[in-house]
C-alpha cells in the first residue's frame, strides 16, 4: 500500500491509522543515505529482503514492528533518532521547528566516512572520465587522419592505374 505524501490526498477512514507513518518511507531513506552500506547489505544483515527494503523507502509497504527493530538496530538508530527523522521531513519552512524535535542527535559516525568515501570515488571518477575523454577523443582523431589517408592513397592508386578504353 502506497502512502501518500500529502495528508489532505488521504481517504477519511484511514487517516488516523496513517499518521503515524506519515514521511516514514522519506525517513527510513535517510537513515539508510547516513548509514552509507549498500542497502542490499543493510537489508541482508537485517534479516530482510532486498525488495522487502525498497518497498519499505518507496511508500508501496509498510513494516511490521518486528522488521522495522530488526532495521533500526542494524542501522544502530533507536526511535528517537527515527522519531527526529520523521519530524524533519514533515518539517515545512516557515513553520518553524517542531517542538518535539528537541535538540539535534549527533550524526552517525558513518556517516563522515560514507560522505568522504562518495567524494573521493567521484573526484576518481571525474578524473578518469576526463582522462578516457581525451584519449577517445585523440583516437578519433587518429583514425580520422588514417582515413584521410586511405583515401588519398585510393585516389592515388586510381589515377595510376591504366584506364581501360570502353568497347563498342
Amino acid at each position: 500500500m502506497s502512502i501518500p505524501d500529502d495528508e489532505d490526498d488521504w481517504p477519511e477512514s484511514r487517516v488516523d491509522e496513517l499518521r503515524v507513518f506519515h514521511g516514514l518511507p522519506k525517513a527510513l531513506g535517510r537513515l539508510l543515505v547516513r548509514d552509507g552500506r549498500p542497502r542490499k547489505e543493510i537489508a541482508e544483515a537485517a534479516g530482510l529482503n532486498a525488495s522487502m527494503l525498497s518497498g519499505f523507502c518507496s511508500g508501496r509497504r509498510l513494516p511490521s514492528l518486528e522488521h522495522l527493530d530488526r532495521l533500526l538496530s542494524e542501522l544502530g538508530v533507536g526511535l528517537d533518532e527515527l522519531s527526529f527523522e520523521l519530524q524533519a521531513v514533515r518539517y515545512r519552512p516557515g513553520e518553524g521547528l517542531p517542538r518535539a524535535l528537541g535538540s539535534f542527535p549527533a550524526p552517525h559516525p558513518r556517516y563522515e566516512e560514507s560522505r568522504e568515501r562518495m567524494m573521493a570515488d567521484l573526484e576518481r571518477f571525474r578524473a578518469s572520465f576526463q582522462l578516457h575523454s581525451e584519449q577517445f577523443t585523440q583516437k578519433m582523431h587518429d583514425m580520422d587522419a588514417w582515413f584521410a589517408e586511405m583515401k588519398a592513397r585510393e585516389r592515388q592508386a586510381a589515377a595510376e592505374r591504366p584506364r581501360r578504353k570502353k568497347k563498342d
